[in-house]
């Protein structure tokens, strides 16, 4: 909704109870199972596998739907600097949060006290959430006059 509103446009969207949870079964489905696909190949870290799936689902649906650009870039700014700044701040007033993680899905270079799969992970998951709902929802964007 916010990143229809700044470019000044509107969100459409069609809601059909039925229709959204097919399609969100079937594209969680389809994610799990890529997903799992990627997290086989040996030698290859879980967090390296849910990353590379979120940036295929990121590349694959403005590819099929480029209309919906201006939600996977609002969403990679906003998820990514918030969640980003959020972890940041979390592990100054708590450095022993990250001891938290397991540190063999860790890459192991660390930005602010935050591991930068993480902070990777912040730019990934908004865009590619938002997507997936906007194609579940089948949201259109559209001028405000329409």
């Amino acid at each position: 909704v916010f990143s229809a509103a700044a470019v000044r446009h509107r969100l459409r969207i069609t809601f059909r109870p039925r229709r959204i949870a097919t399609r969100y079964l079937w594209l969680l489905a389809v994610c799990a199972v890529v997903g799992f696909c990627l997290a086989a190949v040996p030698g290859r870290r879980r967090m390296s596998a849910i990353l590379m799936t979120m940036a295929l689902v990121v590349v694959l649906s403005v590819a099929i739907r480029r209309e919906l650009w201006p939600i996977a870039v609002f969403g990679l700014v906003f998820s990514g600097i918030s969640y980003s700044l959020a972890m940041i701040i979390g592990s100054l007033a708590w450095p022993e949060f990250m001891a938290l993680l397991r540190a063999e899905n860790l890459w192991g270079p660390v930005v602010a006290g935050v591991p930068l799969e993480e902070i990777v992970w912040a730019f990934l998951f908004g865009p590619s959430w938002a997507l997936v709902m906007a194609l579940v929802v089948d949201a259109r964007i559209v001028p405000t006059g329409e």
